[in-house]
């Protein structure tokens, strides 16, 4: 029978309380309440369980074990304990006006102010909480449990906005000042966020808070590893594979398609995007999901900003000095793209991490997020999505002459200015084309005598494709050839199909293209 899933809402106990789907992650909670250190921050993309797994802590730490009956931590933890917790969540204050910013977290601080007290001598954001704190250990007579979820949302939206993103900043690092403070009548604190809190300077006197992001014991705290998909969402597989009219393996390969391929440390179990692959078993469908729900404007106006290219972060190799590179300050794509999700780490020599898309939505919905500066001139977005689908179906019959085709189309409805004379440019747009419609593409890739402009992979085929600017295909193809670029992929057992292709500078196109 079709399950209910946990969409619209984070509530630990709301889901429990209505057999919602839910996939177990409390061995992490009680691993965390039991260690020496009680100060952590995690970061995860957004939609990968970061506020779901807050909401588990909150439960635990207010001793509701009824919630947690079957779950692991029910047969770990013996004493269950009551403690005061005070939770935050910045998510939903990002969008709030830098000026009314202060009014709205003083409006949460007044709802705990209600329940232990106030402090008239308390006047700012940072002195209440400190006077929060002391009034809840005082009235319980238990340390204080402290948990803020999205503790960047609001410095992210001002990140290209230098003034007022050192306002923001100051007012956070004014109310985050007490935590450390007030460490001896603290049981438990516990950060979420995109960007690691090294990089805002926001957690300056904070040096007890301990980053989990990359520790491979808490690798799978927020996500779904494939054993729990095939375990706990096994049923929920095989119904879908009904519903498609597949099999269970074929379904099963599919989601690792779209949907898996996250790595936070090196080694790392796959991890499924939680959001997407939820969506794909409740609708029955294989989705963009993730790409649906929304991208980060901070991150839209970064990738305008670095002038981003496809074919840059694909397979980039970058040092764990990179992960802590300052979001206000950089100029590089790379390490934010990472952190957003939008790039995982794939290998480790020890060394360099190697980064590179992690599934099949984020490459189609990352190029087709690159492609709205191209095409944003152009008033029919729909015939831009019917070029795209003739695209797409070229991939799906084999048949590179129709891709091209529709490649020639996209080319012709874009403005003119956005259209460069040299051959980089082509070649750019091109590969983000491509991928948009569902290929994988690598761009200047080592073969044979030479570097092929473009290997462009679909289920079938390897398509080995080299271009010209105001020559000839035949010229290009005939390159192709010499250079044996073939010989670097005979042992994918795919079928090789070289192509030539020329754009002409003239025409801002596609001139033709020939095909071996």
């Amino acid at each position: 029978m079709q399950r209910d899933y946990p969409f619209g809402t984070a509530d630990f106990k709301e889901i429990r309380e209505t057999n919602t789907v839910y996939v177990d992650k409390t061995r992490y909670i009680y691993e965390m309440a039991k260690t020496s250190s009680h100060y952590y921050f995690l970061s995860r993309p957004r939609r990968f369980g970061k506020s779901l797994l807050v909401s588990t802590l909150q439960c635990f730490f207010e001793g509701r074990r009824e919630l947690f009956k079957g779950l692991a931590i029910d047969s770990l933890e013996t004493k269950w304990e009551n403690y005061p917790v005070l939770r935050f969540d910045f998510s939903n204050i990002k969008e709030t006006p830098l000026p009314l910013v202060e009014d709205t977290l003083g409006m949460q601080l007044a709802e705990y102010e209600k329940i232990y007290g106030t402090n008239d001598f308390a006047k700012t954001l940072g002195s209440r909480l400190d006077s929060l704190i002391t009034n809840a250990y005082k009235a319980t007579g238990k340390k204080v449990v402290i948990l803020i979820d999205e503790y960047d949302a609001i410095v992210l939206e001002y990140i290209h906005d230098k003034e007022n993103f050192e306002q923001a900043r100051k007012i956070m690092r004014n109310f985050f000042g007490s935590l450390k403070k007030n460490e001896p009548i603290i049981r438990f604190v516990f950060l979420t966020g995109i960007s690691k809190f090294s990089q805002m300077s926001i957690f300056s006197e904070l040096n007890n808070l301990c980053n989990i992001s990359m520790d491979e014991k808490y690798a799978a705290i927020c996500g779904i590893t494939k054993e729990e998909l095939t375990t706990q969402l096994k049923p929920d597989i095989e119904i879908l594979a009904e519903s498609l009219k597949s099999t269970y393996e074929k379904t099963l390969e599919k989601l690792i398609e779209f949907y898996d391929g996250y790595h936070f440390c090196w080694p790392c179990p796959d991890i499924f995007n939680p959001f997407s692959l939820m969506n794909a078993l409740s609708k029955k469908k294989l989705a963009c999901n993730w790409f649906e729900s929304g991208t980060p404007t901070f991150l839209l106006n970064l990738l305008r900003k670095g002038n981003l290219k496809i074919y840059d972060v694909c397979a980039t190799n970058v040092t764990e000095r990179k992960f802590n590179v300052p979001f206000e300050s950089t100029k590089e794509v790379t390490p934010i793209l990472y952190q957003s999700g939008y790039l995982t780490i794939k290998d480790f020599d020890g060394f360099y991490y190697t980064l590179d898309l992690p599934n099949e939505e984020v490459r189609v919905g990352l190029c087709q997020t690159l492609l709205v500066d191209y095409v944003e001139a152009y008033e029919d977005s729909s015939i831009v999505q019917d070029v795209l689908d003739e695209m797409k179906h070229g991939f799906f019959v084999d048949d590179i002459d129709e891709v091209l085709s529709g490649a020639q189309k996209y080319f012709s409805i874009l403005p003119k200015a956005n259209v460069k004379k040299h051959e980089g440019h082509y070649q750019e747009l091109l590969c983000v084309m491509l991928m948009s419609a569902g290929a994988v593409v690598y761009s200047e890739v080592n073969a044979g005598l030479g570097r092929v402009d473009m290997k462009v992979s679909s289920h079938k085929t390897n398509y080995l494709i080299e271009l010209k600017l105001d020559e000839t295909a035949r010229k290009a193809l005939q390159q192709n050839q010499k250079k044996q670029y073939d010989r670097g992929f005979v042992n994918e057992k795919l079928p090789i199909v070289k192509v030539g292709v020329n754009f002409s500078s003239e025409l801002k196109n596609i001139e033709s293209w020939v095909i071996e």
